[in-house]
This record gives structure tokens, C-alpha cells and sequence, in this order.
């Protein structure tokens, strides 16, 4: 399609009342901005632009602050759908055979985290499963789910190791504080990066 070959840039917005945007970098060309409003005939997708994941043919582009994940055509952009009510929505990731995305997100005060199982044919909700500590990204090893538990607007060191099989929580990892990115590398480690933890009452801390 129009997009195969380049590398999306995701623009956050202003925080509170700007609206994110989305950058392609056609790497024999240049930067065209806008995609999304470009194709879409002027619509925005509103503030924050959080993160974007491409699976089963479509890009799942999530909106922090609106609480959503705006779904397009991966190759020429188009909006194709909406899924509401996910509130402070944070990263996704999906399984290896496209069927199922999972997302993360701080919950509705910022803190509480919910962990959402979303159907990629019929992009509905189908679970969510309430973790507190605010998640942030994640990676899939074989049959286990890595999340990370960043706190959100609080402090956590948590690593979550959820079973896909049972679909339970099978063990919790203490790592550094705010862990809020993770990654597998081609010898299978798994490389977690942490913040650290910052005192938004008193910054001195």
C-alpha cells in the first residue's frame, strides 16, 4: 500500500487542549505530515496521540486523553473505526496469530491500570482485568504476556507476567521504579527500562 515501505512517527500534542498528529517518513522521499488528517478529510485524532501498533491489516493508533483507539487501514490510512471507553490508554501489542490485541492502560484516576483484551475482527472489547499501578508497555514471549506497572501518576517496580493460556496473572516481578518500556532481543532476553521514581509534590525528592 501507500504506507509499506517507511516509518511512522508518532506526534504527541499538547498536553491538556492540543491534538496529536501522525508523520511518515517515506525513507527515498521525505516527511509528509498529517497522515491522518490527509486522508481522512481533515479529521483530528485529538489529544494525546499515545502510541500506534499495526496488526491484522489495520493501525491501532491510541488516544490517551480521549480515552480511545482510532483504527485505520494500514495501507492507505483510512479510518475504518473507533473503540471508546479506555481510559489513560497507553500501548498495545498482539498475539502472534493477529486474532487478539491487548492494551494497557492507567485507568480512570491515573493509578489504577487496567489491562484490556481486544477481539481484532470485530474490535470489541472482549475482557479487562483491573491491575492497579498504571501499565505502560509490553512484550509477548511464547504464551506469557510481559507488562509493565509504571505507577502511572504514582510510583511502582513492578513487572506483571500474565499466562495467555489462562488468561490469570501468574507472577509479579520487582524491578526498578517506573518500569515503563520493555523489549525481547534475538538471544530471548527480555530488557526492561525504568524512569526512576520522581516526586511530583516535591521535585527535590
Amino acid at each position: 500500500g501507500k504506507y509499506e515501505s517507511g516509518v511512522f512517527v508518532i506526534n504527541q500534542g499538547k498536553f491538556g487542549d492540543g491534538t496529536g498528529t501522525i508523520s511518515y517518513y517515506d525513507r527515498d522521499t521525505t516527511i509528509s505530515q498529517n497522515v491522518y488528517q490527509k486522508e481522512n478529510a481533515g479529521l483530528i485524532l485529538g489529544n494525546i496521540v499515545q502510541s500506534m501498533y499495526i496488526t491484522n491489516g489495520n493501525a491501532y493508533v491510541a488516544i490517551n486523553n480521549a480515552a480511545k483507539i482510532e483504527i485505520v487501514n494500514a495501507n492507505d490510512f483510512i479510518k475504518t473505526g473507533t473503540i471508546d471507553g479506555l481510559a489513560q490508554i497507553r500501548y498495545m501489542v498482539a498475539t502472534e496469530d493477529e486474532q487478539t490485541l491487548y492494551a494497557s492502560s492507567w485507568g480512570a484516576d491515573g493509578v489504577s491500570g487496567v489491562l484490556y483484551e481486544i477481539d481484532t475482527e470485530t474490535n470489541q472489547i472482549v475482557s479487562e482485568l483491573a491491575t492497579g499501578g498504571g501499565l505502560e508497555n509490553m512484550v509477548i514471549d511464547g504464551t506469557e504476556l510481559y507488562v509493565t506497572k509504571s505507577g502511572g501518576f504514582g510510583t511502582d517496580s513492578t513487572l506483571i507476567q500474565y499466562d495467555l493460556s489462562r488468561s490469570v496473572i501468574e507472577k509479579e516481578y520487582i524491578v526498578g521504579d517506573n518500569p515503563v518500556d520493555i523489549v525481547k532481543d534475538n538471544e530471548d532476553d527480555i530488557w526492561i527500562l525504568c524512569s526512576g521514581a520522581f516526586d511530583f509534590v516535591n521535585p527535590e525528592n
